[in-house]
């Protein structure tokens, strides 16, 4: 015993205490070291597992257990799959007791409470105590898992760990609104997207396309996001968001139609040259329809209210055309746009006046002639204009105070 109190002394030891076997003969000792979570070891001569006399009361030397992790399904499993782990925990004093904790190495963690599931046959024999628990891990990778035993009276705690391997998960992908539909040619629209797993949150960008080549790009933040798309043809679209996945998500798409009706162009008459100008001479109008998609095409009729009218095929989105209006006053010239597969009708007016023409006159004939006194003769005329045909009387007379009147009737008449 004095080597064992030079040990206590020399702080080997924690505490040195005498065992005593029957009859109270001193067998040994037994010596408790220091530090936290220590056990008594022996030092007299016996089996560890022994019941021995101690201070009036049995003391058992600690035992250690062996914990084993005998199954873990599925392996690999994917991010936020639930898997089972099973764990055995094995001794020669009798069946273990307690809970073991299995963790993943990334903070997901389950216990189990240990349950017998096969006694020893015989005195010293192995009994083995096991249970399970399901465990998720979060994020994709190789993962190491630890089965801790936290020991009991009889056991010393222990440990065990192996490989579980996470391959990346599916996620699910959700168009959830695309606002306002439906949408006209050129108006942009929001589309809002979620990407959902069942793991930690799903990171990185969402691509969103409307198929005709107008996309937007979504940076995610808590899993979700706004695009915005202006879409420049009308039809139906089939929105696509494309996932592009990240660490611990494969990529994945949703996909949601959306309606782009036509929308309404600006129609306007940039000039109308020359204003003003006289009846019959013919002016020119330049007009320009434009709108917020792709640039208008069609036609544009153009006219002043009386019948007169011209065409322009735009090019470009715009083009002239010229009119000629056959009387005279203030005229409102309208461009009626025809519309296309994207862009509804449309109009636009302008002033515009017109002056009176100046008509050429003609004697065309006075017979007979020459003539004699106080004889009768004819006398005809004829009115033209580059407008209307004139109406109305000429008034004729020979310089001598003889006068006659003329009603016209197709620009033409004849007096005697």
């Amino acid at each position: 015993m004095k080597t064992i109190r030079e040990r206590a002394k020399r702080g080997i030891v924690k505490s040195v205490r005498r065992v005593v076997g029957a009859g109270g003969r001193v067998c040994g000792a037994v010596l408790r070291r220091s530090g936290s979570g220590s056990r008594a070891r022996r030092v007299a001569v016996y089996s560890a597992g022994a019941i021995l006399a101690f201070a009036g009361t049995e003391a058992r030397a600690a035992a250690t257990p062996t914990v084993t992790i005998d199954s873990h399904t599925p392996n690999p499993s994917t991010v936020g799959q639930a898997y089972t782990v099973t764990v055995s925990v094995s001794g020669t004093s009798g069946t273990p007791t307690g809970t073991v904790t299995v963790d993943d190495g990334d903070g997901n963690n389950a216990s189990i409470t240990l349950s017998e599931s096969r006694p020893a046959v015989i005195p010293g024999g192995t009994s083995v105590a096991t249970g399970s628990a399901s465990l998720t891990s979060t994020s994709a990778g190789s993962k190491t898992l630890t089965a801790s035993y936290g020991g009991d009276g009889t056991y010393d705690p222990d440990s065990s760990s192996i490989t579980q391997t996470v391959n990346k998960a599916t996620p699910t992908v959700t168009i959830t609104s695309d606002n306002p539909d439906a949408s006209t040619a050129g108006q942009s629209y929001d589309v809002v997207v979620t990407v959902a797993g069942a793991g930690d949150t799903p990171t990185g960008s969402v691509t969103v396309s409307d198929g005709e080549g107008n996309s937007d790009v979504i940076t995610l933040s808590g899993g979700t996001g706004t695009a915005t798309i202006t879409t420049s043809t009308t039809g139906s679209k089939t929105l696509t968001a494309s996932y592009a996945g990240d660490s611990n998500y494969n990529s994945a798409s949703d996909t949601e139609g959306h309606t782009v009706n036509k929308a309404t162009p600006t129609v306007t008459i940039t000039s109308d040259s020359a204003d003003p100008e006289q009846v019959g001479v013919a002016y020119t109008v330049a007009v320009t329809v434009s709108g917020p998609a792709v640039t208008p095409t069609g036609t544009v009729t153009v006219n002043d209210g009386d019948g007169n009218s011209g065409t322009i095929t735009l090019s470009g989105g715009s083009g002239s055309t010229t009119i000629t209006s056959t009387s005279a006053g203030s005229k409102t010239l309208t461009a009626s746009y025809a519309g296309d597969s994207n862009y509804n009708t449309g109009s636009d007016t302008e002033g515009h006046t017109v002056s009176k023409g100046t008509p050429t006159v003609t004697i065309t004939s006075d017979a007979s002639d020459p003539s004699t006194y106080a004889e009768a003769y004819t006398v005809a005329v004829s009115v033209t204009g580059p407008g209307v045909t004139p109406t109305g009387t000429v008034s004729l007379d020979d310089g001598d105070g003889n006068v006659s009147t003329i009603t016209l009737s197709g620009g033409t008449g004849s007096t005697s």
